[in-house]
């Protein structure tokens, strides 16, 4: 699981007089082309007595981006920014086709997604009285789930379950210790947002036949 880190842990040190800034940034980004995770699986089989064919596919994301100023730390008088942005990008496909006297069909795409975005600002934290920079502390965590199946059997005797599952446990947190802050204009702000596609399809003929396409999303 991919893990990103930034951090400025210099317990004591004195940035009061310093008219700059400071800025703690910690990114995990998707690929530029492509999915953070991908995952395609694909299935046929045919006979004339039995067909039986079985697809799944998994795609997983994971990990922690954190951004984070440690205790004790005297705030310069010009702007601070503590931010930390995960952008995550998950999609699972699953086909399979199935033909025989007996068909039987399964096929099952789950994407999983679990990334940890944090920015926090620790203990004993000061600043003069002077300052007038502005303080942001940010967590950003987008999320975008993708899961499709397509099942198809035929025979005489058919049964085809198509099952796709989303399940996005992200989150985003700030967190601000005890201290003294001034500061002009004061921002604190945390938000998780996850977008999300299942759909699952289940196509069959015969003279026995069930279908069972199920598609579901837990966030």
């Amino acid at each position: 699981s991919p893990t990103v880190t930034a951090s400025y842990h210099s317990q004591g040190q004195q940035l009061g007089t310093d008219t700059s800034g400071l800025n703690v940034t910690a990114t995990m980004h998707q690929p530029a082309s492509g999915h953070t995770a991908d995952a395609d699986a694909t299935a046929g089989s045919g006979g004339v007595a039995v067909g039986a064919m079985g697809a799944t596919a998994l795609a997983t994301s994971a990990g922690a981006t954190t951004a984070s100023i440690g205790d004790g730390v005297t705030l310069p008088n010009g702007n601070v920014e503590v931010s930390a942005l995960t952008r995550t990008d998950e999609a699972a496909n699953a086909w399979g086709v199935g033909v025989g006297f007996v068909g039987v069909g399964g096929v099952d795409a789950t994407v999983t997604a679990g990334v940890q975005t944090i920015a926090s600002l620790g203990d004993s934290i000061r600043s003069v009285e002077s300052r007038r920079g502005n303080l942001v502390v940010d967590a950003t965590g987008l999320n975008q789930n993708e899961a499709g199946t397509t099942g198809g059997v035929g025979g005489q005797i058919i049964g085809v379950a198509s099952i796709c599952r989303i399940t996005d446990t992200s989150t985003a947190t700030t967190s601000i210790g005890a201290g003294t802050i001034r500061g002009t204009d004061i921002s604190i702000t945390a938000n998780q947002s996850s977008q999300y596609s299942a759909n699952a399809d289940a196509y069959f003929g015969g003279l026995i036949g069930g279908g069972d396409p199920r598609a579901t999303t837990t966030l």
